[in-house]
């Protein structure tokens, strides 16, 4: 396009950038949108997409740091936030375990009503197993109660083992029963786990009745 003079505008850079995003060139997403800013382009109507693409990409290429000054200066252009964004950015650090950063981009997103995600909070609930800091896991279960998201049978199921291993099979079962009053529906895989939970304490009748 630029060898036949066509002039590109942040639109066409923007569809570049994500071509590049899908076959995971991290360096090539930065180097475009470096270019796109160098040449004071109108980034109006394609702002908020192009940082999502450029902050997923770095993050998911481990260079969250990159991602979250990125992130940081969309915000001082007062460019509008998304949801999708600091989903990336929160996952991009939960999954280096990088706790502090992580517990502030979550912090940050929540007051703003922007945790729509079921990753990010599978993400944090993992990160806080992989810390040893379980019970952290339940202020996440009590942020999605607050954001109306449903606490899936998958995050049930990792807190239900992650207990188990990290506390015990009589924990396990105290959280489990949390859970289920906190209005979580268990599924197979947390029945599962629970079960197993049971069995190892004895509790085999209440093993058998989560088998009906």
């Amino acid at each position: 396009m630029k060898s036949a003079g066509i002039v590109l505008d942040s639109g066409c850079y923007c569809q570049i950038m994500e071509a590049y995003y899908k076959i995971s060139d991290s360096e090539k997403v930065a180097a475009l949108f470096l270019e796109c800013e160098s040449r004071k382009l109108d980034l109006t109507p394609s702002s908020t997409h192009m940082y999502k693409i450029l902050c997923d990409s770095l993050g998911k290429s481990g260079r969250a740091f990159e991602a979250l000054k990125f992130f940081r200066d969309m915000k001082e252009k007062g460019i509008l936030e998304d949801p999708s964004v600091y989903a990336s950015l929160i996952c991009s650090f939960a999954s280096i375990t990088e706790v502090k950063v992580a517990e502030e981009l979550f912090k940050e997103a929540e007051e703003k009503g922007m945790l729509r995600d079921l990753e990010v909070f599978l993400k944090l609930v993992l990160m806080y197993i992989e810390e040893g800091m379980v019970e952290k896991t339940l202020e996440v279960v009590e942020s999605m109660k607050n954001a109306k998201v449903n606490i899936s049978d998958c995050i049930s199921c990792v807190i239900v083992n992650g207990f188990s291993k990290r506390r015990g099979y009589w924990a396990a079962v105290k959280v489990y029963e949390q859970l289920i009053s906190q209005g979580c529906i268990p599924g197979q895989v947390t029945y599962a786990s629970i079960i197993n939970a049971y069995c190892r304490i004895a509790l085999y009748s209440k093993a058998e009745k989560c088998s009906y």
